[in-house]
């Protein structure tokens, strides 16, 4: 898939509040389409969300033990992605750019994964994501919590293009991601 194709595809932003998904059309990049019509929501393609939350399983593990292969034998040659990390910050192209975004990742940090909810809309996936864990090469070994949406697009049995949204919310103080996750706990 090249990112000429990546711009035709349709794009997710979850709406959790309201369980349901929006996106917004190569063509309409600066307008939205009329979602009061439901016609745009999809009903969840049932082996696309199974290969979906086998990829969040995977990712799950690497984060915890810096093993990516499941990972990656889910993605597509052809994987485009985006990612809001530093040297991957923008659009990419490839399973071996893929790699190295994991591998980075297994570089710098463990992390602990805690899923909190799935938002589908036809092939597109999203997870959203507590992520907890300890900076690897930090003096002080520091922890950090952030708050994270992970978007998979499955197009036969294989990831076609994925996309991480995080909001730093625990850096340094990691337990202010961790009170903003649990947003439904009753107040004391």
């Amino acid at each position: 898939m090249s990112l000429k194709h990546l711009f035709k595809s349709t794009t997710l932003v979850s709406v959790l509040t309201m369980a349901m998904a929006v996106g917004v059309g190569a063509n309409e990049h600066k307008t939205q389409r009329d979602f009061s019509n439901p016609a745009y929501v999809k009903g969840v393609h049932k082996e696309a969300y199974k290969t979906a939350y086998q990829a969040w399983l995977n990712m799950q593990e690497g984060a915890v033990n810096g093993e990516w292969k499941p990972m990656l034998d889910l993605l597509d040659e052809n994987v485009t992605f985006y990612a809001p990390v530093e040297e991957f910050f923008g659009f990419f192209e490839g399973k071996d750019h893929a790699a190295k975004l994991f591998h980075h990742h297994s570089e710098f940090t463990r992390t602990d994964l805690i899923l909190n909810h799935v938002v589908a809309n036809g092939n597109e996936i999203g997870f959203e994501i507590r992520a907890e864990g300890t900076i690897k090469n930090h003096p002080t070994g520091a922890k950090y919590s952030n708050q994270l949406f992970m978007l998979f697009v499955i197009e036969d049995g294989k990831i076609t293009h994925f996309r991480e949204y995080a909001a730093w919310t625990g850096w340094p103080d990691h337990e202010t991601a961790r009170d903003a996750f649990d947003y439904r706990k009753e107040s004391k």
